[in-house]
């Protein structure tokens, strides 16, 4: 298998959330779609530099004419030391955007364990002091919504419920995990041609679905007017995320193509590039 080879693989995982997104898939399957090309397109990324680095070991096994990773660069041995710096890099950033993100969590709970919990309807929502325009989730169990004082009183009493709901979505939905993912491979594989184009489409496919659980509580044009507030431009993902929100009931968690093809796509997808690893690996068919 060819450098070649694995950039075409790569490119082919990373434009599936970009492609689906312009065929106006829903937000639920892009999210998906999303999740699977990223996690597919990093482990080959990752394993094709470990074969590199592994190149630096020289022959292995008893036999002298045992097979070697060193065959695949056996000219260029400084591709190993790049590929294994590379690889321990990124290790060292996924760990300590993981940790950082473990320990910023753990520290908001702490602070909110004593704070003022309100309940609207039926989400506990605790409010910041400050005029700041400012709502997020706080994941995990106990988790809440978190509301500043200026946004409360920007909001009407429709959009506000448009907004908790929507924060609850994420929350509920555990979307914190896909973010944390999409940040991570953002901070560690920042290299990679088309890495942050599709986590951008992971993070806006999962406010598509926090908008789609909103719309399921409150009005549509209740949610469109809370997401215009909270979004000073109009750029494109916000007129996708109107457009979504607009369209007719069960229409944005609806797919174009069906969920099988998808299914069968993405897995064709990474059957391809299993082969490839294994024909660069020696196992060749």
């Amino acid at each position: 298998m060819s450098a070649l080879d694995v950039l075409l693989s790569v490119a082919v995982l990373l434009a599936v959330p970009a492609a689906f997104r312009h065929w106006r898939v829903g937000p639920r399957t892009l999210a998906l779609a999303t999740i699977w090309s990223l996690a597919l397109a990093s482990t080959i990324v990752l394993s094709s530099l470990s074969v590199c680095a592994a190149a630096l070991i020289g022959p292995t096994g008893a036999g002298g004419g045992s097979w070697s990773p060193r065959h695949l660069i056996p000219s260029v041995p400084s591709v190993g030391w790049v590929s294994l710096a590379v690889v321990v890099a990124a290790v060292v950033g996924a760990f300590r955007v993981l940790h950082g993100a473990q320990r910023r969590r753990r520290n908001l709970l702490g602070h909110l364990r004593h704070a003022e919990v309100i309940r609207i309807d039926g989400v506990a929502v605790v409010t910041l002091p400050t005029e700041e325009f400012l709502a997020s989730a706080v994941p995990g169990p106990g988790g809440c919504v978190l509301m500043s004082r200026g946004a409360m009183r920007s909001l009407s009493p429709s959009e506000l419920r448009a907004v908790i709901h929507h924060e609850e979505a994420h929350r509920r939905l555990g979307h914190h995990r896909h973010l944390l993912l999409a940040c991570t491979l953002d901070r560690s594989l920042w290299f990679v041609p088309g890495m942050r184009a599709a986590t951008r489409a992971l993070r806006e496919s999962l406010e598509m679905v926090a908008d789609a659980g909103a719309v399921e509580v409150v009005d549509p044009d209740s949610v469109a007017g809370a997401l215009t507030r909270c979004q000073a431009g109009r750029d494109p993902a916000v007129c996708r995320r109107l457009n979504c929100i607009h369209a007719r009931s069960g229409s944005c968690d609806r797919a174009v193509c069906a969920p099988g093809l998808l299914a069968a796509i993405l897995l064709g997808v990474s059957t391809v590039a299993v082969i490839f690893e294994l024909n660069w690996l020696g196992f060749g068919f």
